[in-house]
């Protein structure tokens, strides 16, 4: 599997993740902690680690 499409798999599951009516905490505030986390992840594969 390449960086490109390990990118558009994390995407694709944190979209799905905040849209879902399943949520670890009541509000936004895992929505934002998972929206980050896939940012930090993102980040990594543009570098290519």
């Amino acid at each position: 599997m390449n960086a490109k499409t390990k990118k558009l798999l994390l995407v694709i599951l944190v979209v799905f993740y905040v849209v879902s009516p399943a949520d670890f905490a009541a509000g936004p505030f895992d929505d934002i902690v998972v929206m980050l986390l896939g940012m930090l992840a993102n980040g990594k594969l543009k570098k290519g680690a």
